[in-house]
This record gives structure tokens, sequence and C-alpha cells, in this order.
């Protein structure tokens, strides 16, 4: 989303709204207080605010920390 943010909000693109879609299922409460997922999913959107997306500099951080990982994991083939 903070791509999204930075190339569309922030860019040439900024009077537009960024949005997401929620797919994931309602949670069931069982009857002896277990918790699992249910089988319905009911999209829903979100609408999301400038203060929700993550900074730049949080997303370079993100980027170089996930490069590393794929450096790591390319090292040990």
């Amino acid at each position: 989303m903070s791509l999204i943010h930075h190339n569309y909000v922030q860019g040439d693109y900024h009077e537009f709204d960024v949005q997401l879609v929620d797919l994931s299922c309602e949670q069931v409460v069982g009857p002896r207080g277990g918790v699992k997922s249910g089988t319905v999913r009911n999209p829903r959107f979100v609408d999301l605010t400038p203060d929700e997306l993550m900074s730049r500099d949080g997303l370079n951080q993100q980027a170089n920390h996930i490069y590393s990982l794929l450096l790591e994991i390319a090292q040990e083939e």
C-alpha cells in the first residue's frame, strides 16, 4: 500500500483515493471457546488515509530488509 501511496497519492494522481479489499473470513467461536476462521468471505472495502500508510523512509527500510533476506536465501543455495 505504501508503494501505491507514494506513486499515486503523492504523485500525479494525488486526487485519487486509496482503498484495499479485505477478503478475510469472520472468526467463529466454538462452544468450548475455540476460535477458527469461518468459511464465508464477505469482501469489504477499506478506505485508507495518508497517515495510515508507511512513510517513504519506512518503506525503504522494509525494502532493504527484504532484499537482505533474499540475498541470504540466494547464498544458501
